[in-house]
């Protein structure tokens, strides 16, 4: 009964959450959509004008590369909401249903750790990076404000990840909404 309740109420707590970060990361995917459009665009006139001109767009690269660190980190989180990651559950999905619990639990756990590091750590770089004014080398674009949208979208990934392991501690299945296990 005791049981019953605290599974329950762990489904509860993890609904309450997905409703608030699962569109959050959703806007945010938005933001990584666009930046990939502009990513192509440049790349395509970069080509045209670099083999009909032989002048290429200067700067490219940085804008480039600065616009990827956009795309991955704005869209993990939702790419994690929606289960479209890739998953290799080969033997977890032998396994009978409490030692599978246990797996994903601790699995979704060392994430938790392993994200919420990442996020604090490019958190702090970011504040670094701002305080010196650091640029890129051709065309001067602030670097801040990049470390930060990776700090930020490891925090979304991080509180996708939050409601998926308080599924799997919840002991929820699949068809109710919780993820799969064995996600590695």
């Amino acid at each position: 009964m005791e049981q019953a309740r605290s599974h329950n109420s762990l489904e509860k707590l993890g609904q309450s959450l997905e409703k608030v970060v699962y569109p959050f990361s959703q806007y945010f995917s938005i933001i990584a959509m666009v930046a990939a459009m502009i990513m192509m665009f440049l790349v395509a006139v970069d080509v045209f004008l670099r083999r009909v001109l032989n002048s290429p767009i200067f700067g490219a690269y940085e804008i480039e590369k600065d616009l990827l660190s956009v795309v991955v980190f704005c869209a993990v989180g939702y790419v994690m909401s929606t289960k479209g990651h890739v998953m290799v559950d080969t033997l977890t999905r032998l396994y009978p249903k409490p030692v599978r619990t246990v797996v994903a639990s601790l699995a979704y756990f060392l994430c938790l750790i392993i994200l919420a590091l990442i996020s604090w750590q490019n958190f702090v770089y970011g504040l670094e990076t701002a305080a010196l004014g650091e640029r890129s080398v051709l065309l001067r674009i602030p670097t801040a404000p990049f470390i930060f949208v990776v700090a930020f979208g490891t925090a979304v990934f991080f509180f996708v990840t939050l409601v998926q392991f308080i599924y799997a501690i919840g002991g929820v299945d699949e068809e109710h909404g919780a993820p799969p296990v064995g996600f590695w």
